[in-house]
Parts: structure tokens; C-alpha cells; sequence
């Protein structure tokens, strides 16, 4: 039997002792994930792809998608994960839905995985949600068209609640005479008529419009005379054929998605003009009482400032930059 050395005794436990130290100090880091993609993107949900290119040493506790509308986002802002509480393996691609999402909207999303050591990040890539539709604080729910680099309603107001829940009041009846008021602030069905609210919303007074509470969904306002001019002609703004415009309906093509509706107005001498003939919007220009109108005859009406005050007109609302 061959007896060892000294020397060859000493430098076998130096080589344990070392070989012991290593695997006793092995080094963990945080994941390695990556960030693929972003797909089947809606106005309120979007699918997302990512991989796991490394655990990092340890066991992967958590994974998957964190977002937010600001760059960098992390696991404290939102996330959507899966656990792996047994701490399996886990590698390779993965997919996850974001949702919850707000329309029109750019969103920033990474990849994520966590172990004991941390949590590791993929690239950030960005995303922006669909045209969907938006909610008055009523609960009423209204398409949304982008026409050039804005957005606006494509159906008239229907709510009866200015935006910190005051209700916007109606008269009883509904030819009430109100030109006796200094700042009528009242809101119409259209012809007085509860069951066209859903197709040509409600008609309302300049002071309600102007009104600091606000009328428009949260993020939107009246539009300026100078914001509406933007849609370009404005005959053009008008739903095609007749089945809400009388004939003829001159020079309607609808063809940027506004889709006008004639839904009259409740003129200074508290009677309802009927719908069919014309559509009036209101326009807010500090403190300016203005609006435009369109007729089924194809001429844009120049505003008339008669009592304008004690009028009831429809209005679209503009989503803010």
C-alpha cells in the first residue's frame, strides 16, 4: 500500500477544503428573460410573448408581463404572472394577456422572472391600444373615431350628470318658457322624446356646456371653433342616406366617421325644431357662446346669436392631447 507524504496529505485537504468552499459559494444571479412581442393588440387587451433564457441558479418563483403608460415599467406597477410554488425547471417561451387596458392609449411592457436572488428584465418594447369606445361617468358608453390626429365621439352626449355627479336638470314640462332666467343650465331629449336619447343624444344650454363642473367623459372637452375646423368640410361630417336626414341629404359621405345626426334643437322660444333638418354643435371659445350647424340641403349655417342662450343644442366631445 503506497503511504502518501506529507506533503501529498496537505495539499489533498487544501483541495477539499476548496472543492467544499466552491460548492458552498456558488453563485446565483437574477434570471435572464427576454422580451418577444406584443400581438392581437385591442383597445382594451393585448397578448404578450416572452422567454426564460435562464433561471439565474436557482429556482424561478414567479414570471411573466409587467406594464405601464411610463418607460421601465417593473413588477410594482402592473403585472401578469404565473407562480411556480413546487420550483420547477423553467425555460424557453411563454405567453401572458395584458389586460385591463385603456383605449388610444401607449403602453410600455417588459418580461419579468423572479428567484431569491431578485428579479431579472427583459427589453421594453411599446405598444398603442385600438379606437374602442370611452364611458361617461352616467355609465353611458360612446363609439370613438380618430379622425386625423384626433379623437372624437362619434355619437352626440347622452348624459344627464356634469362630471362630479351634479344632475344636469330637464323642465317640466318641456316647453317650459326659460327666457326669464339668467344662466339656464338645463338639459333635453331630443323633440322631448325619451326614446331617441339613444340615437341623437340630448340637447343642452350654452351655460351647461361652459359649466367649470364639465359635461364631456374625463379626458375630453367641448371643442373649440378652431378644433372643429379641422374636420374639413363639414358636409362631409354628415351620415350618409336618409334614414336620420331628411332628403336630400346633399353632399354627405361620412367619409372620416364623424357621422352627424340631425337632432334639431330647442329653439329660444322653447319649442323643439325637429330632428331630420339639422345638426348643431356646440363650440367653446372662452366664454364665446358659438356653435356650427349643417342642413339636409348641404349649407353650413352661420351662427345666429339670438338668444342663443336659451337654446338646447347637441354636442361632441374631443378626447385632450
Amino acid at each position: 500500500m503506497k503511504t502518501l507524504t506529507k506533503t501529498a496529505i496537505i495539499l489533498t485537504a487544501i483541495s477539499s477544503i476548496l472543492f467544499f468552499s466552491c460548492k458552498k459559494d456558488k453563485v446565483v444571479t437574477i434570471p435572464v428573460v427576454t422580451t418577444d412581442s406584443v400581438f392581437n393588440v385591442g383597445p382594451n387587451v393585448a397578448q404578450f410573448n416572452g422567454s426564460i433564457v435562464s433561471n439565474g441558479g436557482a429556482a424561478i418563483s414567479t414570471y411573466g408581463v409587467c406594464w405601464s403608460t411610463s418607460h421601465n415599467p417593473t413588477i410594482i406597477d402592473n403585472k401578469a404572472s404565473f407562480d411556480n410554488p413546487a420550483g420547477n425547471d423553467i425555460n424557453g417561451s411563454y405567453f401572458k394577456t395584458i389586460d385591463k387596458l385603456s383605449a388610444t392609449t401607449t403602453y410600455y411592457a417588459r418580461a419579468f422572472a423572479t428567484n431569491n436572488t431578485g428579479t431579472g428584465y427583459g427589453e421594453e418594447v411599446s405598444f398603442t391600444t385600438g379606437i374602442g369606445t370611452v364611458v361617461d361617468n352616467e355609465g353611458n358608453v360612446y363609439k370613438i373615431v380618430l379622425i386625423g390626429k384626433n379623437l372624437w365621439l362619434a355619437e352626440n352626449l347622452k348624459t344627464r350628470h356634469y362630471n362630479n355627479g351634479d344632475t344636469i336638470p330637464t323642465t317640466y314640462p318641456q316647453n317650459k318658457d326659460i327666457t326669464d332666467e339668467n344662466e339656464p343650465k338645463y338639459q333635453w331629449p331630443c323633440n322631448g322624446d325619451t326614446s331617441l336619447i339613444k340615437t341623437y343624444g340630448r340637447l343642452y344650454t350654452w351655460y351647461v356646456v361652459s359649466d367649470s363642473r364639465g359635461v364631456c367623459p374625463t379626458g375630453w372637452h367641448v371643442p373649440t371653433f378652431s378644433e372643429f375646423n379641422t374636420l374639413g368640410d363639414l358636409n362631409k361630417l354628415k351620415e350618409t342616406g336618409t334614414k336620420h336626414w331628411q332628403t336630400p341629404n346633399k353632399g354627405a359621405d361620412n367619409s372620416n366617421g364623424f357621422t352627424a345626426l340631425p337632432a334639431g334643437i330647442r329653439g329660444y322660444d322653447n319649442s323643439f325644431f325637429p330632428i331630420g333638418t339639422y345638426a348643431r354643435f356646440w363650440l367653446f371659445d372662452a366664454n364665446i357662446n358659438n356653435y356650427i350647424a349643417i342642413n339636409s340641403n348641404g349649407d353650413i349655417i352661420d351662427p345666429n346669436t339670438k338668444d342663443i342662450l336659451y337654446q338646447g343644442e347637441s354636442v361632441r366631445c374631443l378626447k385632450n392631447q
